[in-house]
């Protein structure tokens, strides 16, 4: 299993972990024109090949966008709603992970292809980028939209969870609201789910963003005082949930 995480709005967050899914991105959806087409296209006729080859190959197939790295304060910026949306650690199984390759040129195409060779270039395609996008540190699941894991809502695909792809840790953007924060809180606690939560802030010694010791020490205090109260009532008191306080975030 490979840790990675998924930067995205704190709507979108909820969402995924209120459905035990995750949204399949689709290749012409993406922010880079030249996804699939990472190669030299100066020939018309390859040009208009590998154009058509992007096309069917978004309908069979999607991907999911992760990184190697929830620190970095560019990609919150970029992805998670300027720090105030949410990053979601998962679990991921080895064999799902295809690294993205960085590359400074186009690739050439093959020439003369059989069906396989072709098939071949394409999954090589399917993780190059230019080497700009770098700082992204990214891992993408190439996901099949027709397998068992996969589920359509509207004109959306989305991914399963499962033990191929466990959610771990939910990490709070230094920005993210309160009511974003309890929300999320208590979707997890009416599952008693062990999922993580981590608040976030930005390091005041480099460019970083680092966990938010404070306010996870001011999570756990708060928590250990409402157990200590609840084990000190009497058996016939009852503890009504909207009256409790809810944990700082």
């Amino acid at each position: 299993m490979v840790n990675l995480y998924y930067f995205t709005s704190a709507e979108y967050a909820k969402s995924n972990i209120e459905n035990n899914r995750i949204r399949i991105s689709r290749f012409l959806e993406l922010n880079d024109p030249f996804e699939l087409l990472g190669v030299n296209l100066g020939n018309k006729e390859t040009r208009k090949k590998f154009r058509d080859l992007k096309k069917q190959l978004n309908e069979k197939e999607g991907l999911i966008c992760l990184s190697r790295n929830w620190r970095n304060p560019l990609m919150w910026g970029h992805y998670a709603n300027q720090h105030k949306g949410i990053v979601l650690g998962f679990e991921v199984k080895k064999t799902l992970c295809k690294k993205v390759e960085y590359k400074s040129k186009l690739i050439d195409p093959p020439k003369n292809p059989s069906t396989n060779s072709l098939n071949d270039f394409m999954d090589q395609l399917k993780v190059i980028k230019f080497e700009d996008w770098k700082y992204e540190n990214e891992v993408r699941v190439i996901q099949k939209l027709f397998e068992n894991v996969c589920i359509k809502d509207g004109k959306h695909y989305f991914r399963k969870f499962n033990d191929d792809f466990i959610l771990k840790e939910v990490i709070f953007g230094q920005n993210c609201t309160k009511k974003n924060k309890d929300k999320i809180h208590d979707i997890l606690n009416e599952r008693n789910s062990t999922v993580k939560i981590i608040p976030s802030r930005i390091a005041f010694t480099r460019f970083e963003v680092l966990t938010n010791q404070a306010a996870t020490n001011a999570d756990k205090k708060l928590e250990d005082d409402l157990k200590n109260i609840s084990d000190c009532l009497p058996l016939n008191y009852i503890l009504v949930k909207s009256l409790l306080v809810k944990p700082r975030g």
